[in-house]
């Protein structure tokens, strides 16, 4: 064998040992499971929802979301610490009918409450440093959701489309794309905000820097 083919067969042993172990290194992630011990697994039923646990939102070592007993209809919030693997389960006295959180940054976490009548849905920003509640209602449109938190900035949704609520001022700014029928916001990180919009070709995402306008 010359020395051009004994190098192409070491190159190849070389490239095969380092694709295997490329492709093992990627079947070793650990995926975590997380259960709220509150929560009742089961399947969807009629006449009830789906039981189990519902992570949504994370910041740092905390991550926010809900879960639902099996057959039962309502969702109930929990905040699960990774460092100390505990759950504290809250739920907005005023949601009756549910408590979901969304997003969380810091010690705020934001999401929504369901109660009986009108405007329907209040988005809820909930301190845990002091445990209170300050709910959100969209001048704009009633059935108010609360999704994204990102400093001084909540994002969602109402029947009036997006918005974004500055939790200094107290000030509503409606997000809403000009060329949709509908506009949704999800998330934020900074000035970049993130949701979906509607239009006669169907649902789409989108990114609108809050500073720029663009």
């Amino acid at each position: 064998m010359n020395r051009h083919a004994v190098f192409f067969a070491f190159a190849i042993a070389v490239f095969a040992s380092v694709f295997t172990a490329g492709r093992a290194g990627a079947q070793a992630y650990v995926y975590t499971t997380l259960d709220d011990p509150s929560a009742t697994p089961g399947p969807y039923a009629a006449g009830g929802a789906g039981g189990g646990t519902y992570a949504q939102g994370i910041s740092g070592n905390i991550i926010v979301g809900f879960y639902r007993n099996a057959g039962a209809p309502y969702t109930h919030g929990f905040i699960y610490n990774m460092i100390t693997r505990t759950y504290s389960n809250d739920d907005d006295p005023a949601g009756v009918w549910g408590t979901f959180f969304a997003a969380v940054s810091g010690n705020i976490v934001v999401g929504y409450n369901a109660h009986p009548g009108n405007p329907g849905d209040d988005g809820i920003i909930y301190n845990t440093a002091n445990g209170s509640y300050t709910y959100l209602d969209d001048p704009g449109g009633g059935n108010t959701e609360a999704w994204g938190i990102s400093g001084n900035t909540v994002v969602g949704g109402s029947y009036n489309g997006g918005f974004s609520y500055n939790t200094t001022t107290g000030v509503y700014t409606t997000l809403d794309d000009p060329s949709a029928t509908s506009t949704y916001a999800i998330g934020i990180s900074g000035n970049t905000i993130v949701g979906n919009i509607a239009d006669a070709n169907g649902s789409h995402g989108f990114s609108l820097n809050s500073f720029t306008g663009v």
